[in-house]
């Protein structure tokens, strides 16, 4: 899959604070689940705590992804690791970040 630019383009119009992770775009670090590490029992190294803990990192307040299992592992990742009396971060697809920003 080669388009990046569009769902950048729907966030940046949605959103005035938009911050990329590192290993994002065509080179983006996958969560893992649609490579059936779903399932995957240790916890050591695990590429959605990975991210989740770059998500934290980055005090950014909502992620949005428009894969799935990304929203899925992005979810079951970030509660455990945000920080007691942080905000929780929510985890949109772009399409309801697109249908939220519709009337806007």
């Amino acid at each position: 899959l080669d388009e990046v630019d569009a769902p950048r383009t729907a966030i940046n119009a949605a959103s005035d604070n938009f911050i990329e992770l590192p290993e994002s775009g065509k080179n983006t670090l996958c969560c893992g689940a649609g490579g059936g590490l779903w399932w995957k029992k240790e916890t050591t190294g695990r590429t959605h705590l990975v991210r989740a803990e770059q998500v934290v990192e980055s005090d950014a307040d909502t992620v949005v992804t428009g894969c799935n299992f990304c929203y899925g592992m992005m979810n079951q990742g970030l509660k455990p690791l945000t920080p007691e009396g942080r905000n929780e971060i929510q985890v949109k697809d772009i399409a309801d970040l697109v249908a939220e920003n519709m009337s806007q």
